[in-house]
């Protein structure tokens, strides 16, 4: 049934008006619409499921059974991350669509949940995004700076950025589909594959300019539609607020259950720049992030842990009791084993070798819902790539428990990523109401406008829920 279900949609996209130059086209509907493209969307998501459910059970949740995600469920989450406690400016530029990739018969799917119902089809091998990803990262990564070495990467002979990109843009975020979503300026990405670990921020989806995608679009990567399906959580930053009193002050009665937390300066975790003496011949000190540790801990109005200080006993010790973790270390992924061989770096303990905290260790532990993670180390955003996604570093937080993680794509430079960061870290005290990955994004356009190659901004993602955050720290 599936089989000629594809095929029927290929007949309706070759004779749709939307057809693209390049043969691929562009066909839309209603949520209430009923059909063969329904029915395609709908064995789509139960089989995007199934591979969810693989990939948890892969990673040890050998019980984990994902739920049924259907058009009603996705109708309401567009709602509800439109609408936050915060009366979040919900104007025709700040409405949110859903990115959905699913990949099959070597073709890649791309579903958008907006007002209507998109779809894009290209043919494309598995193999051919894998390609495209190493060829842009051969040209990304700015050495080991902040972490181990790379696994061999297989560039294509064209390894040239712009063409990359172009091709990366053309294929993920095609400027036919962008058309529709001019008036969405939030993409809440749902992927398949790799391509949760392509840096979107860098596509040029236009091939008449030369315009990134972070200059139009804020996109937060979703986990997974369990997780984005279970709960919004909103978090208000907040010196002296309850969080009874936020409640009463933002209407529960107007969004029901969605909890609001508050992040106070006393809940944080924050590394930076661990002692390397007892393993510096595999990793280097970074000075660059003992001074982002620094200048993030005296914005949360506590102390950075540093060299000696900053060992595996002391993160875990504190894991489970803070809800704003950040950590400027050494990482590094391991695509075969991810969840036993990937890692950060912490000083060492009693003379010993350095000490490392892997995913399986993370994951097993648990965080506050509402926890805020910033990996501002390489890699941990990599790992095993699998049909609904990728095991590694990053995703180990969010198993565990956190809301939403900000990790790294590639080996990342150690003085272009203090620079971006501490804006990062300036844009959570802005008083303001955003979304978690809108302070990321805010960031790297500061930061562009001081440092335009891609290298040095494009690295980092937001994953996790795309919550709704009212800043009200006053900066120092």
């Amino acid at each position: 049934m599936l089989k000629k279900v594809y095929y029927t949609l290929l007949f309706i996209l070759q004779s749709s008006l939307f057809t693209a130059q390049d043969g691929n086209g562009i066909y839309q509907f209603d949520y209430y619409e009923s059909g063969e493209l329904k029915d395609l969307l709908n064995a789509q998501l139960g089989d995007f499921q199934t591979n969810f459910q693989e990939l948890m059970q892969t990673r040890g949740m050998s019980d984990y059974k994902s739920s049924k995600i259907g058009l009603d469920a996705i109708e309401d989450l567009l709602i509800n991350y439109t609408q936050t406690p915060f009366n979040y400016n919900t104007s025709v530029n700040h409405r949110t669509a859903i990115v959905f990739y699913h990949h099959q018969n070597d073709t890649l799917f791309t579903w958008v949940f907006g007002k209507m119902i998109y779809l894009m089809i290209h043919d494309v091998k598995a193999e051919r995004i894998a390609e495209l990803e190493y060829s842009l990262k051969s040209v990304m990564s700015t050495g080991v700076e902040r972490g181990g070495n790379p696994e061999n990467l297989t560039p294509l002979a064209s390894n040239n950025f712009d063409s990359i990109s172009h091709e990366l843009g053309q294929l993920l975020m095609p400027i036919q589909l962008l058309r529709y979503l001019k008036n969405y300026e939030h993409l809440l990405v749902v992927p398949c594959l790799n391509i949760g670990s392509i840096p979107l921020y860098a596509m040029k989806p236009n091939p008449n300019n030369e315009d990134y995608l972070v200059d139009s679009k804020l996109i937060t990567i979703a986990h997974s539609f369990d997780e984005i399906n279970k709960k919004i959580i909103y978090h208000q930053n907040s010196l002296n607020i309850s969080s009874s009193e936020i409640r009463q002050s933002e209407g529960e009665k107007l969004y029901g259950e969605n909890d609001v937390y508050p992040i106070k300066p006393g809940n944080s975790l924050i590394i930076g720049n661990p002692s390397f003496s007892a393993c510096q011949d595999q990793f280097d000190q970074l000075v660059g992030a003992e001074i982002e540790a620094n200048y993030a801990a005296k914005k949360f109005k506590t102390a950075a842990l540093t060299g000696e200080l900053a060992n595996k006993t002391a993160v875990t010790n504190e894991l489970k009791n803070s809800e704003f973790l950040y950590f400027a270390t050494h990482g590094f992924a391991d695509s075969k084993d991810p969840i036993n061989k990937s890692f950060l770096v912490f000083s060492s303990e009693k003379q010993g070798d350095c000490t490392y905290l892997s995913p399986k260790e993370i994951q097993d532990d648990s965080i506050s819902q509402s926890a805020l993670v910033i990996l501002s180390a390489c890699q941990t955003g990599l790992g095993r790539v699998l049909d609904a996604g990728i095991i590694g570093l990053g995703r180990s937080f969010l198993k565990a428990g956190a809301a939403n993680v900000i990790m790294s794509l590639w080996n990342v430079g150690d003085k272009a990523t203090q620079e971006m960061m501490q804006l990062y870290v300036d844009e959570l005290f802005i008083e303001k109401e955003y979304l978690t990955s809108s302070s990321l994004r805010n960031a790297i356009l500061a930061y562009k406008k001081i440092n335009p190659d891609p290298k040095a901004w494009a690295a980092f993602i937001s994953m996790g829920l795309p919550i709704g955050i009212k800043s009200v720290y006053v900066v120092d």
